[in-house]
C-alpha cells in the first residue's frame, strides 16, 4: 500500500511539474467551448433568428416594387441594405459583404401584369446569389422571396384587375402558390460563370483546409523523436544553425500535403458520384489552386514547426497542437458557417488562417476565380508561415538545448 502511494505522489509532482500539459488539459477546452458557444449564440438560442443580410436594387420605383419591397422587410430574418446601382451590387456579392441580392429592372409593373395575365416567362425580377452561400439560407431566401413576390402579383390580381374588396383579397393572397413565379437565378463569383454550390463543392475545400492543419501531428512526432534520440543535438555539434534545420523539414511535408489535396479531390470528383452524391468541379484555374493550396501547406507546416519547438512530449504537442487546429477551424468557419455567428465572431474570423485558406478556396472551386483573386489570401498564409518559423527557429534553442 505505501508503495502504491509512493507511486501515486511522483505521478502527482511529475503532473504538477508540467505546466504547459496542465494548461492544453483545462485552459484550451475552456477556450474551444467559449467560442462555439458565442459562435453559435444566434443560431442556436429561443426567440432568436440568424439575419440574412440582401442587396436590394430598385429601378422601377413603382407601386407594386414599393409593395415587394415592403413584403420582404417584414421578414424577420432578412435586413435590407440599399445598392447604389447594379455595378455596386455586383462588387458587394464578390466581397461577400451580402450572400443575396434582389434587382427590380424598370419594367417591373410590366412584367407583374403579364405574369397575371398568363402571358408568363419572362422572369419578374433578377435574384444575384453568392456560391458561398450555405444551401439551406440559399432555399430559406429564395422561398420567402417567391412568397413576397406571390402576394404582390395577387394583390395586382384580386384589386386591380378584379376589384375584390381589399379584406376579401387579402385573405385570398394568402392561398396564392409562389411555386410558379419565374425568377432568373445568377450565381456572382470572381469571374462571370459562377456555378450553383453543391455539398460537395462547399464541403470539400472546408475539410481540405481542417485537414492540411493536422500536419502538426506527424512533424511534431519527427522532432521529438529527434529531441529524445539527440539528434539535435549532434546537429548542433556539426554547425547546424536551426533555422537550416527546420526549413529542411518543409520539402518533405509540403509533398505529403500535396498527396493530402490530391486524394481529398479525387474523392470528391470520382468516389462521392460513385456513392450516388454530386460531382466536385474544380473551377477554371488549376494554378490558382495550386497556388492556394501551397500557401495553405506552407502555413500548415510553419505552424506545426512552431508546436513541435515548444512542446516538451509527443503527447503536448498532440493536445495543444489539435486543440488550436479545432479553434482555428471553429472561428474560421470550417465548423460553423459565419453566416450564422454574431457580428463580433465573424469579425474575429478574420483572425484565424483556416478562414483566409478557406476563401482561398473558395475563389477557386466555387466563384470561378484566377490567380488574381487568391493572390490577397495567399499573401496571408505565407506571411503567417513565416511568423511561424520564424518563432520556431528563435525558440529552438531554449527548447532544444
Amino acid at each position: 500500500m505505501n508503495s502504491f502511494a509512493a507511486l501515486m505522489w511522483k505521478e502527482l509532482l511529475i503532473l504538477g511539474r508540467d505546466r504547459h500539459g496542465l494548461a492544453v488539459l483545462f485552459l484550451m477546452p475552456a477556450i474551444f467551448i467559449l467560442i462555439m458557444s458565442l459562435a453559435l449564440r444566434d443560431a442556436m438560442s429561443p426567440g432568436q433568428r440568424v439575419a440574412l443580410p440582401y442587396l436590394f436594387l430598385d429601378e422601377d420605383g413603382g407601386y407594386f416594387a414599393l409593395t415587394l419591397a415592403d413584403a420582404l422587410s417584414e421578414q424577420q430574418t432578412l435586413v435590407k441594405r440599399p445598392a447604389a446601382n447594379e455595378a455596386d451590387l455586383l462588387e458587394q456579392l464578390r466581397t461577400d459583404q451580402a450572400l443575396f441580392a434582389v434587382h427590380i429592372g424598370k419594367d417591373f409593373q410590366q412584367r407583374i401584369a403579364q405574369t397575371g395575365a398568363g402571358v408568363p416567362r419572362q422572369p419578374l425580377l433578377r435574384v444575384y446569389l453568392s456560391p458561398t452561400a450555405p444551401p439551406q439560407s440559399r432555399l430559406l431566401f429564395l422561398a420567402q422571396l417567391r412568397a413576397a413576390l406571390a402576394r404582390v402579383q395577387a394583390e395586382y390580381l384580386l384589386e386591380d384587375q378584379m376589384g375584390v374588396p381589399h379584406e376579401e383579397a387579402r385573405k385570398l393572397r394568402a392561398q396564392s402558390d409562389p411555386a410558379n413565379l419565374p425568377i432568373e437565378e445568377i450565381y456572382v463569383g470572381a469571374q462571370p460563370g459562377a456555378i450553383a454550390p453543391n455539398a460537395v463543392q462547399q464541403s470539400v475545400p472546408a475539410w481540405l483546409v481542417f485537414a492540411m492543419f493536422f500536419v502538426v501531428l506527424p512533424l511534431a512526432t519527427s522532432v521529438l523523436a529527434e529531441r529524445e534520440q539527440g539528434n539535435l543535438q549532434r546537429l548542433a555539434l556539426l554547425n547546424v544553425s536551426p533555422a537550416r534545420l527546420l526549413a529542411a523539414k518543409f520539402p518533405a511535408y509540403y509533398l505529403v500535403n500535396l498527396v493530402q489535396l490530391a486524394l481529398m479531390l479525387a474523392v470528391g470528383i470520382y468516389l462521392v458520384p460513385l456513392l450516388g452524391g454530386e460531382r466536385l468541379t474544380l473551377g477554371n484555374s488549376p494554378l490558382g489552386l495550386w497556388l492556394i493550396a501551397s500557401a495553405l501547406s506552407i502555413s500548415a507546416i510553419g505552424f506545426a514547426l512552431l508546436i513541435a519547438v515548444i512542446a516538451h512530449s509527443a503527447v503536448q504537442a498532440t493536445t495543444l497542437g489539435g486543440i488550436a487546429n479545432l479553434i482555428f477551424g471553429a472561428i474560421g468557419g470550417v465548423m460553423v458557417p459565419k453566416l450564422v455567428m454574431p457580428p463580433v465572431m465573424q469579425s474575429a474570423s478574420m483572425m484565424s488562417p483556416m478562414s483566409w485558406a478557406l476563401e482561398g478556396c473558395w475563389d477557386i472551386l466555387l466563384r470561378n476565380g484566377g490567380v488574381a483573386d487568391v493572390l490577397p489570401e495567399t499573401a496571408a498564409l505565407l506571411a503567417f508561415g513565416f511568423i511561424c518559423y520564424c518563432a520556431a527557429t528563435f525558440f529552438f534553442p531554449k527548447y532544444n538545448s
